[in-house]
């Protein structure tokens, strides 16, 4: 027993004065010995904040919500600082699915959760349901591709929860029951209701975020609400109101109730180990069915009915509610540590090489980052003696108020949301003095100014003076910064700003905004398929063609069209001869630009006839006409001519030959081509017209004259 209980290996019914880990009691305890943190209810103010809460998230800066008057047509995305006064109202960019899924956060189903330059919600509470992040870098609304198993559907009011690890990983909890015939359910002795909590992994930043399915962690309970078991398998809540993890610990609440604790392990299943929704007071001490700790409360004049999000600030170890009913945040008022886990993160190493140059009652202080890939979230320099601090995010801040003619060191510790390092080791003294110091020598930038989406960049300055170091910040635009490396996110102009420290002789110096031009990634078109060889009517062709940036090629017939060819489906089909183009073209997307067409040509040709044409016998002088005969391949007409008209005549359509006398005719039968058909090759044939030779005369009678005999004869 203690507070470093994480989890049980076996099926058990856990009561609270067992011993609770402190991690797992947060609100509404009134025994002061073993409360843990006092809470915080404030009242979002400043201008124009119409609208309650709707989904809360938080990245360790600011509060994010959404307020309930947001609409498709305005989606604002609400940033208040953690004592709720305004930092800004973002009206988000997207498409109009997307803004229309954002829009359905208002309705008050959906949850909101921070991971990788993200805040990330869902479509719905429905299996399968789309995820989208909110870029926080330039606020647009963008679809996140999901590899591996999707989200399964939520339970209750609030479906479309969602949660974030320390470590970066985001999951969602199923409904009641979605687990209860899993292997790793239990239900010997004891009957447990089980449910899903789903986890993923998270790669890219901001747009360029995706996410992979990791595991599956199976929540065991064996208590249960009498809804509960009607159609949805048994277990708790039947009203979920929010569900939050430190990565030790889940924590899920009821509407205008408690809540319970599981102590998260992926071996086997996970088990209640605090029921802060059971009966009577919130204790250490509060019987076999646990105590009832309230997640509704007044205090410091607010009363808080319906406190209906949860979620956990990661960075400084503490957790927040949104109140569903007003405009109000709740959150505890310090740190609440809990043991490590593996979806905890170790903390960094110490910083390196961590170097000082003084100025008038002050001191700039730089180092290098930790070995070792541990996230980093800021750095704390100290000075000694004295003891002031500052703190940055990047490698180098200035301390103030310290006493010149003072020597003084300075170390500094790594945070993130695992702890912090050790502090480094401490730099040489260095004594602040009133002696003014001189402005340093021009900065000027001597990278490349343009980037397209996608590429990185290593920034680099020449100039400025003295020993200070070189850091680099980002001003504005479609583009990361780490370290000295710009990653372009988005088209436009990235700004970003570089500064050397001061020293004992230089003032600092910080340069005006470099702005690098982001274009959309160059893509280009080839064929990877040939034109056939043969290009006749009635033939077809499929073109093929890749873009480098794999993104779909479109084929259009920009040569020839419908005459010659046209195409359908993706398919080519030839009419007649003729030149055919065909355009291969991608117009690109918000990545990558426009290619430039490529296109492909074909000479159509036409297609060969043949004609058959019977040899014609020898006629006789007399005979009748007749038809000459002949047809062509393709069906087409056959034309028909003679080479002496005196000797026959024939029909140049009909082919009907006249005999005229006797004598040697020829007839020639030709068929012309068309726009598919080339001319047949004329195909002659020559016959005798003989004539028809008389039989021997018979001698009827003979007379005589004078002189003369007169003959008769047949």
């Amino acid at each position: 027993p203690g507070d470093d209980i994480q989890g049980l290996d076996a099926p058990h019914t856990l009561y609270a004065q067992w011993g609770i880990p402190g991690a797992a009691r947060l609100f509404g305890m009134t025994d002061a010995g073993v409360r843990q943190e006092t809470i915080s209810p404030i009242a979002v103010s400043g201008a124009g904040l119409a609208g309650n809460i709707r989904g809360i998230t938080t990245n360790g800066s600011s509060v994010f919500f959404v307020p309930s008057t947001s609409t498709a047509a305005n989606p604002v995305l609400r940033e208040v600082n953690f004592d709720g006064s305004l930092v800004h109202n973002h009206t988000l960019t997207g498409n109009d699915a997307a803004k229309a899924a954002f829009a359905a956060v208002a309705s008050g189903q959906r949850d909101l959760t921070y991971s990788s330059g993200c805040i990330f919600f869902r479509s719905d509470g429905d299996a399968g349901s789309t995820l989208y992040c909110i870029d926080t870098t330039n606020r647009s609304i963008n679809s996140v591709a999901i590899t591996g198993n999707g989200f399964l559907a939520g339970q209750g009011w609030l479906t479309g929860n969602l949660i974030d690890f320390p470590d970066g990983r985001i999951g969602a909890v199923s409904a009641n029951g979605h687990a209860n015939s899993h292997p790793d359910c239990p239900n010997d002795p004891v009957v447990f209701y089980c449910k899903t909590m789903r986890v993923y992994t998270v790669s890219g930043q901001g747009a360029l975020a995706s996410i992979t399915f990791d595991r599956d962690i199976i929540l065991a309970d064996d208590q249960t609400e009498a809804s509960c078991m009607v159609g949805v398998g048994g277990g708790w809540p039947c009203d979920d109101h929010g569900i939050a993890t430190d990565g030790t610990y889940l924590y899920q609440s009821k509407h205008q109730a408690g809540y319970k604790v599981w102590g998260l392990q992926s071996s086997g299943p996970s088990y209640v180990v605090f029921n802060g929704s059971g009966t009577g007071t919130c204790g250490a001490n509060t019987g076999v069915s646990g105590g009832l700790c309230p997640i509704s409360f007044s205090k410091g004049g607010l009363t808080i009915l319906n406190a209906t999000y949860f979620g956990r600030d990661h960075v400084n170890s503490r957790y927040l509610m949104g109140d569903f009913g007003a405009a109000q945040i709740i959150h505890t008022t310090a740190a609440i540590d809990q043991p490590a886990s593996e979806f905890t993160i170790a903390a960094p190493n110490s910083p390196q090489s961590v170097t000082a140059s003084s100025g008038d009652t002050q001191a700039t202080v730089s180092w290098n980052a930790p070995t070792g890939d541990a996230p980093i979230v800021n750095y704390t320099a100290t000075a000694s003696p004295g003891g002031q601090t500052c703190t940055a995010v990047g490698t180098s801040c200035v301390i103030t108020g310290l006493t010149n003619g003072t020597a003084y060191t300075f170390s500094v510790v790594a945070n993130n949301n695992g702890g912090s390092s050790d502090p480094s080791a401490s730099s040489s003294a260095v004594t602040p003095s009133s002696i003014p110091k001189i402005d340093q020598a021009a900065l000027q930038f001597v990278s490349a100014s343009t980037l397209e989406i996608g590429d990185t960049l290593t920034l680099s300055v020449a100039g400025g003076s003295g020993s200070g170091t070189i850091s680099y910040a980002k001003v504005s635009g479609p583009c990361t910064l780490e370290g000295s490396v710009v990653t372009a996110t988005g088209e436009g102009n990235c700004v970003v700003t570089a500064t050397r420290t001061g020293d004992d002789t230089y003032n600092a110096l910080t340069t005006s905004g470099f702005t690098i031009t982001v274009s959309k990634a160059a893509q280009t078109v080839n064929f990877t398929s040939t034109v056939p060889s043969a290009a006749v009517a009635g033939t077809t062709y499929t073109p093929v063609a890749t873009a480098t940036s794999g993104l779909t090629v479109a084929f259009t017939v920009t040569t020839g069209s419908p005459s010659v060819c046209e195409i359908s489906g993706g398919v080519v089909t030839f009419n007649q001869s003729g030149i055919c183009v065909i355009t291969a073209n991608q117009g690109g997307n918000s990545t990558f630009a426009a290619a430039s067409v490529v296109t492909q040509t074909i000479v159509a040709g036409k297609i060969n006839q043949t004609i058959t044409f019977p040899a014609i016998p020898t006629k006789e002088y007399g005979d009748p006409a007749f038809t000459a005969g002949a047809s062509v391949s393709s069906g087409r007409v056959v034309s028909y001519a003679s080479s002496d008209t005196a000797v026959c005549q024939v029909g140049a359509a009909t082919g009907i030959v006249t005999i005229n006398t006797i004598g040697t005719c020829t007839i020639t039968a030709s068929s012309a081509g068309n726009a598919s058909y080339a001319d047949a090759s004329a195909v002659s044939r020559t016959f005798t017209i003989a004539p028809v030779l008389p039989g021997v005369p018979n001698i009827t009678s003979v007379s005589f004259g004078d002189g003369s005999v007169t003959l008769a004869f047949v």
